[in-house]
């Protein structure tokens, strides 16, 4: 029975010999491995060997030979028919003496960074797999496989994702892994927010992801004014706005001062409005709708909170767009819009002649005062029309070729916008006395003025 048992020993001690020979024939050698060259009687020729950094053995009559990634049987063979142009019928044996533990590096956003072992036909997953896989923002880490002086970019997602198997890229002694999170901007988020502070953002980001990361609002957003300052300069800038952020941004929320204000009269929508810090009139009227058809808009009065009355003019600020004519308010300031009593007067040969009110916010020409009394009748001469206008009590007529314009021939500035009071007459064909007409007119109680 004992001899039965040393049988089996020795049975699997050969078998277990039989599968290191088998795996040793299939190792690929690398930098570190020690090999032993026998070349039977020449000893000249047999020798231990070191693979070098750089994988290459300087074999006696066969010169430099590449050694490294090559298995002891290939080595074998190639030194056999090299040899075999000295020697007849060389014998040659390639051992392996010393396997060098071969070892790749995994740094940057992993869970455990540093130094790992390599086996045979290792790829990138083995490698993850041994530093804990991946840290951090995973859908924006980026990878680049460092090997000597070559860097090799990595598809991180494809590899992960095993989409592409050309993307695991097998490894080799001394590989590093360099697994990168994009660079952060530094943003700071300041005042009426939920989580106010410093921030690390992606690049990329806007104010509107600030914004949110910061938490809501602690106040509605009309309520408070956002500013961005990069550097010295301060911008204003809206909730929603998608505006792309630099390193060192600050984003200031600010309570914006509120005013409450009264607007009365010719408006769509009278009433008290809060008005932010610093608005003026035009804001005012706008929270109260604009106003109605025909506001007297040379006669706004302002009376403000501490009894002072203002009276304002504000044609030129919505006609002509000038906002130096806008005054601020102040809290319990009262704006009274008056309703306009300007009109014009469309005489002589026309469908409907008559008074038409005039409409300060918009103006009209002499075009829109023919059109809107409906057209010269059959008689009605558009070449010769005037604007009666009184000036300093007299009364002058303003020639003005309505048919040129209406042909598109005229200067387009004689199509000017009329005045409160203007009579505008459209005279027959024959040549019209003017002096007469302008009595009649005046008779007739349109030039009230004189």
């Amino acid at each position: 029975m004992r001899q039965a048992a040393g049988v089996r020993v020795l049975l699997c001690l050969v078998l277990l010999a039989a599968a290191g020979l088998a795996w040793a024939a299939e190792y690929h050698l690398a930098t570190g491995d020690k090999i032993m060259v026998t070349v039977l009687r020449h000893d000249e020729l047999t020798r231990p060997y070191t693979v070098p950094p750089d994988g290459a053995l300087d074999f006696p009559r066969v010169g430099r030979t590449v050694v490294a990634g090559k298995t002891t049987a290939e080595i074998t063979t190639l030194l056999t028919t090299e040899l075999g142009t000295f020697i007849r019928d060389p014998e040659v044996t390639v051992a392996l003496l010393d396997m060098h533990a071969r070892t790749a590096y995994a740094l940057g956003a992993v869970a455990k960074p540093g130094q790992y072992p390599l086996s045979d036909g290792a790829r990138i997953t083995e490698l993850l797999a041994a530093a804990g896989d991946l840290a951090g923002d995973r859908p924006h880490l980026t990878a680049n496989l460092i090997r000597g002086a070559t860097t090799l970019p990595v598809d991180l997602a494809a590899v992960l994702a095993g989409t592409n198997p050309a993307a695991n890229l097998p490894l080799q002694e001394g590989d590093l892994l360099w697994v990168q999170e994009p660079l952060k901007l530094t943003i700071l988020v300041s005042g009426y927010v939920k989580n106010p502070g410093m921030m690390k953002l992606n690049p990329g980001c806007t104010l509107l992801d600030a914004l949110a990361q910061a938490g809501e609002l602690s106040d509605r957003p009309e309520r408070v004014r956002i500013s961005l300052q990069r550097g010295a300069v301060r911008s204003p800038v809206k909730w929603g706005d998608h505006i792309p952020l630099q390193d060192g941004d600050l984003i200031l929320v600010e309570r914006e001062a509120i005013a409450r204000v009264f607007v009365n009269g010719h408006v769509k929508n009278p009433g008290a409005y809060d008005l932010p810090d610093g608005g003026g009139v035009l804001e005012a009227l706008a929270l109260a709708g604009g106003v109605l058809a025909t506001p007297a808009l040379g006669q706004v009065t302002i009376q403000h909170s501490d009894g002072k009355v203002e009276r304002v003019n504000l044609a030129p600020a919505l006609l002509d767009g000038k906002l130096s004519e806008n005054p601020k308010l102040l809290p319990g300031d009262l704006v009274i819009v008056p309703e306009s009593n300007a009109h014009i007067a469309v005489l002589g040969f026309v469908r409907n002649p008559g008074k038409y009110p005039l409409n300060e916010a918009k103006p009209m020409s002499v075009v829109d005062a023919i059109s809107m009394a409906g057209g010269k009748d059959q008689r009605g001469n558009l070449a010769q029309v005037r604007i009666i206008r009184v000036t300093n009590g007299k009364a002058k007529p303003i020639p003005v070729n309505v048919k040129n314009l209406l042909d598109n021939k005229g200067d387009a500035k004689a199509n000017q916008p009329l005045q409160d009071g203007d009579v505008v007459y459209i005279p027959e064909y024959r040549t019209p006395d003017w002096d007469r007409i302008i009595r009649n007119v005046s008779l007739l109680g349109f030039l009230t003025t004189i």
